[in-house]
């Protein structure tokens, strides 16, 4: 057997392996433990390889698979995860997130906060550079954090009365109310610092297609639906980094041929390896897996403002009806811990509230009667929006079994990335199933997902009772009564408002060739840097 036909055999048994579970009504669970002893929020899987400093190599392009064409690559306005990716390799934040969830320094060297969280100071490195040459400073500062005012990461700023430069390197943050969530909201990369200059100049339409930061890697060129190109930043602040010439972002939708390529060489890593091939990779003497535990939830997001999700029964029944265990042992195969309370954590989390509102096996019964007091006693047909070529879409075809027990017939559309994005946007639709991840401060887990009127509320659920708790959430300085607003938050959130089914949270994988060295796994997914990684050729 060629190689070509070894690729294809160990790809097709995965796919295989996945089509035989989902066929067959009495599987075994499958055990599977891929990390020894309790998992917390700071678990790392350290990648096989660690080479010391003076073996590191230099040069080289690095192609990295992409689930989906991005169309945004503007820090503070995007919405996939990569968009997420690339704009972390382009831009920096004030402060970071370290391999251990700590908050650490980036473009901001040291900070002070108020006891009471309102007035937060930083203090700036001197002599960063942006992309087009000029220095990073003050201004810069003022005129993102302004900036957020009008994008959905709004919520970050809320009851933000001013922000001001105090010198050219000094910033000072000034808000009407506690607002003990800034520090940790602003390490995921969507508030990425931007060129005050260069936005004024080209618009906030052009800026997003002709991106400028501080990044270890400059924006070079995007090929709609093929691929964007980074390189090098000369001039980075960070002195010997990155190692590689260039990275290109090579748009591989769909997980059976990301895989393949992946196998053959074709492209040298995958930040979101499919679990169903994780079994394949690691038999692959050229493939290496790093990954695990996440703080991240996958979700499937209910369309409040049209029926048969307008009414609050509906949701809770097919919450009741969904058996989420099974989606874990199907479509993750076993990679992955069930939601049955809300979304923050995972436990070890210093929010973690173990809420336990559903089991991991369905409740048919108390799930038809809810639906019989909501008058749906018939069956009802809903379209389930799905990106194509993902593990969602997996999800979703198991969903469509699940509900038919209780009359729900999911009419499943699985379309591209994009033009799923667009129609979630405008509201086109009944259910759609989607991840949340880059999390840090308990608010990240809600926050703009939940408001009414929210960024990230296109399903349009909430209430005012639930607005005046998120607000509740990021104005208690106190971490511990913080911690009993945060809990009420969830257990309303879940067991009242149902604006989601939370399903699990997924173990994530990032999949490449072995001789690409320097990569980590984050158990937050909040921050994938690719400026540590270096080609041993």
């Amino acid at each position: 057997m060629n190689k070509n036909d070894h690729i294809k055999s160990i790809v097709s048994r995965a796919d295989n392996d996945f089509l035989e579970k989902i066929r067959s009504v009495h599987i075994s669970r499958r055990k599977f433990i891929h990390m020894a002893g309790a998992v917390g929020a700071s678990a790392i899987i350290p990648s096989m390889s660690s080479y010391a400093s003076s073996n590191i190599k230099r040069g080289g392009t690095l192609k990295v698979a992409t689930i989906s064409d991005p169309q945004i690559l503007d820090p503070n306005g995007l919405y996939t995860s990569v968009e997420l990716r690339i704009c972390e390799q382009l831009f920096n934040g004030l402060v970071s997130i370290d391999e251990n969830l700590n908050i650490v320094p980036d473009l901001a060297e040291e900070w002070a906060v108020t006891k009471d969280a309102t007035v937060y100071e930083f203090k700036l490195r001197q002599g960063v550079m942006f992309h087009h040459g000029r220095e990073f400073d003050a201004e810069d500062v003022v005129f993102t954090i302004n900036r957020f005012k009008d994008s959905w990461v709004s919520y970050i700023v809320g009851d933000l009365e001013k922000v001001e430069a105090l010198d050219k390197y000094t910033v000072r943050a000034t808000f009407k109310a506690p607002a003990a969530h800034f520090l940790g909201s602003m390490a995921p990369r969507w508030t990425g610092m931007v060129p005050k200059d260069v936005v004024e100049k080209l618009g906030n339409d052009e800026f997003k297609k002709n991106p400028v930061g501080t990044g270890a890697f400059k924006f070079v060129e995007h090929v709609p639906l093929q691929k964007v190109i980074t390189e090098r930043n000369e001039n980075y602040f960070r002195e010997g980094l990155p190692y590689v010439d260039r990275i290109e972002w090579i748009t591989i939708q769909d997980e059976t041929s990301r895989a393949q390529q992946l196998l053959s060489g074709t492209i040298h890593v995958d930040l979101w390896a499919p679990t169903k091939m994780i079994d394949s990779f690691e038999e692959s003497s050229s493939v290496e897996v790093i990954g695990g535990p996440t703080s991240m939830y996958e979700y499937i997001d209910l369309n409040c403002a049209k029926a048969p999700f307008d009414n609050q029964n509906v949701r809770k029944a097919v919450a009741l009806a969904t058996n989420r265990q099974e989606i874990i042992d199907l479509a993750l195969f076993g990679r992955g811990n069930s939601l049955t309370g809300g979304p923050i954590g995972p436990e070890g989390h210093p929010f973690y509230s173990d809420l336990q509102t559903y089991a991991d096996t369905p409740n048919i019964e108390k799930a038809r009667e809810l639906l019989a007091t909501a008058g749906i006693s018939g069956g009802v047909s809903i379209s389930g929006l799905v990106d194509s070529g993902t593990r969602y879409a997996d999800v979703m075809e198991i969903l469509q079994q699940q509900w038919k027990s209780i009359g729900i017939n999911i009419e499943i559309e699985a379309v591209e990335a994009g033009a799923a994005k667009a129609r979630r946007t405008k509201g086109d639709y009944n259910i759609y199933i989607r991840g949340w991840g880059t999390l840090v401060d308990p608010h990240d887990f809600t926050g703009e997902n939940f408001y009414v009127g929210g960024g990230m509320n296109f399903g349009k659920c909430g209430d005012a009772k639930l607005d005046a708790l998120l607000d509740k959430g990021v104005q208690t300085a106190n971490l511990d009564q913080r911690k009993v607003v945060y809990a009420e938050q969830e257990k309303y959130i879940v067991e009242d408002v149902v604006p989601y089914v939370f399903l699990h949270r997924p173990h994530e994988y990032t999949a490449f060739q072995n001789f690409v060295k320097g990569l980590k796994h984050e158990a937050g997914r909040t921050k994938i840097s690719l400026e540590g990684a270096w080609i041993d050729s």
